[in-house]
């Protein structure tokens, strides 16, 4: 019976480290996955967005300047650029998010008065339309209007589109312009607030400058990777910078919905965790409270397997002396529960239950219940081994049926080794046999030892 209640100690302790384990596995592999997984996406998206960086930044530079000859002829598969040459001007944009620039502003150039012609410094010529509209203001461009009929047509009939409010320009979809027509929409302070293709723009070189080294921001509340490429000439002169953003929505999803799923898996293995913790705990209070009744139920109960009463620790009341004895038996049936699966020592209380008190024993302490309780520890340590001090509780109190009797409880419990009393250069084997503490001989104490599972 021992034994199986060892193994099945062993099997409680060994299912509560296990699912310990693999819930430190599941927590551990969910962090370094979600590192791992998010690593390679956004190196991916970077990686991609790099390629068309420097695939454009290839195009547009030139042995002398910038060739934007070249640049506009090449096929870009990006869906979305920037450029910008090194004092600020806007060079070309591709793309829906235009505050990546920062502060954008028209150029000087530009008069907001209607139509004008204006060549840039990289020499291409732009007809231009640009006007006022209530809390903004609106520039159209066509480059080259040579190559068009009626070039100023075409800009009046596209910014007519735009309204005349900042709201209504900023609603317009792009596919509603001209693909010819490039544009920007100005806010009353100047600054860009919409922008496509080509126009005389300024940005801040300051923030150009900071942006280079960034390679995740967060434009319009989308998450993006930055790729940043300079373009050069042949003396390695910087003529302007290319900015390639790449959104990373689908991954930021993708990386979410892996960390929901390893988080619940982490959750679920430390709720088995505790679940069988408190199990365990539960179960082990229930037998702790059989195995270490109060004095009231020990009472109820009698003296039985785990059970037994003590009248005096040190002194032999009706023989009035200390009585060695007394000692003996008390460690006898400590060691006797250690090997029968633990138990409950009352001292201070008859065979019967009734009352016996700790006055005799505490007059011989200097009326110390410490030191009492140090005599106690000190006759456990020399006699039966201090390693077995971990399974040994003791206090004192009141007795519960009885006021004005003080009583002593020792509460032992199951170690998983055998323990012996030392008597003299002898090792004695006791253990409980229903109220009885028994001793075995070497032989029988040996079977006894193997069948209980218990270790030497």
């Amino acid at each position: 019976m021992l034994r199986a209640g060892q193994i099945v100690l062993t099997i409680r302790r060994r299912a509560i480290a296990t699912a310990a384990l693999f819930a430190i596995l599941f927590t551990a592999l969910g962090v370094a996955q979600y590192f791992f997984v998010r690593h390679q996406l956004f190196s991916s998206a970077y990686a991609e967005a790099a390629t068309w960086a420097t695939e454009i930044a290839g195009e547009l530079g030139g042995a002398n300047g910038l060739n934007l000859v070249a640049y506009r002829q090449a096929f870009v598969a990006a869906s979305e650029w920037y450029i910008v040459a090194t004092n600020g001007s806007v060079i070309d944009i591709e793309g829906i998010t235009p505050s990546l620039l920062g502060r954008v502003v028209a150029s000087s150039d530009i008069s907001f008065t209607g139509l004008q012609t204006i060549v840039s410094e990289q020499g291409e010529q732009w007809r231009i339309f640009s006007t006022r509209l209530k809390g903004g203001a609106v520039a159209l461009s066509l480059k080259n209007p040579s190559k068009f009929r009626d070039p100023d047509a075409v800009l009046l009939a596209n910014a007519a589109k735009f309204g005349d409010a900042l709201q209504d320009a900023l609603k317009l979809k792009s596919h509603s312009v001209e693909w010819e027509v490039d544009f920007a929409v100005f806010d009353q302070n100047g600054e860009m607030q919409r922008a496509l293709g080509e126009l005389p723009l300024r940005a801040d070189p300051a923030f150009l400058s900071g942006l280079r080294s960034k390679r995740e921001v967060v434009l319009e509340g989308k998450p993006y990777v930055l790729a940043s490429r300079i373009v050069t000439d042949a003396s390695q002169r910087h003529l302007a910078t290319v900015i390639v953003p790449r959104e990373v929505t689908a991954e930021h999803r993708a990386i979410r919905d892996q960390v929901r799923f390893n988080v619940g898996v982490a959750v679920l293995a430390w709720l088995v965790v505790v679940s069988i913790a408190i199990v365990h705990f539960v179960r082990d209070e229930i037998q702790r409270q059989h195995l270490h009744p109060s004095l009231t139920e020990a009472r109820k109960q009698g003296e039985g397997q785990h059970v037994e009463f003590k009248r005096s620790l040190l002194w032999d009341r009706e023989r009035s002396y200390e009585d060695d004895q007394l000692r003996t038996k008390i460690l006898k049936a400590i060691v006797a529960f250690l090997n029968s699966g633990g138990g409950a020592l009352f001292i201070g209380v008859q065979d019967d239950g009734q009352p016996w008190g700790l006055a005799d024993d505490l007059q011989h302490c200097d009326g110390s219940e410490d030191k009492l309780h140090q005599r106690l520890r000190n006759m456990i340590a020399n006699s039966i081994g201090a390693q077995f001090a971990h399974y040994i509780t003791s206090r004192i109190d009141d007795d519960p049926d009885y006021p004005g009797y003080r009583v002593c409880f020792v509460g032992v419990g199951a170690p998983p080794q055998a323990a012996f009393l030392k008597s003299g250069n002898r090792s004695l084997f006791f253990v409980r046999s229903g109220p009885e503490t028994v001793e075995l001989d070497m032989q029988k104490a040996y079977h006894y030892i193997h069948d209980a599972g218990l270790r030497i």
